[in-house]
């Protein structure tokens, strides 16, 4: 791809009102993540509770900095999704908003699962 249609893919991408407004979303979400990782978990010797089961109870637990996964989950999710979508928009732009509404989607319920996460271990 030459730098005047990557330009160009900027451009249309950063004008899209919908797609701009969902990366920025998703920005915030993920790097709220990441703070309330940071500000909650510290490192221990004894195993933070990393995931709790209605059926079962606690059936996963691990090191303090496993904690940081699902922020990691997060991040890649948005780059996948944003990624595609800067280069399908000019092409298939339905699925571009698909791509980047799933994003901010997958970042509300990761960060929800977080904080269940975190009250858990509390």
């Amino acid at each position: 791809m030459s730098f005047s249609k990557q330009g160009l893919h900027f451009s249309i991408f950063f004008s899209n009102k919908f797609a701009y407004l969902n990366l920025i979303i998703s920005l915030i979400l993920n790097v709220g993540m990441w703070l309330v990782v940071w500000y909650f978990v510290k490192p221990q010797t004894e195993p933070y509770l990393l995931h709790y089961n209605i059926f079962l109870g606690i059936d996963l637990i691990g090191d303090w900095w496993k904690m940081f996964f699902l922020p990691g989950l997060g991040l890649v999710i948005l780059l996948i999704n944003f990624i595609l979508s800067f280069f399908l928009l000019v092409k298939e732009k339905i699925l571009t908003f698909y791509l980047t509404t799933v994003s901010s989607a997958a970042q509300v319920f990761l960060i929800l699962a977080l904080i269940f996460i975190i009250l858990l271990n509390n």
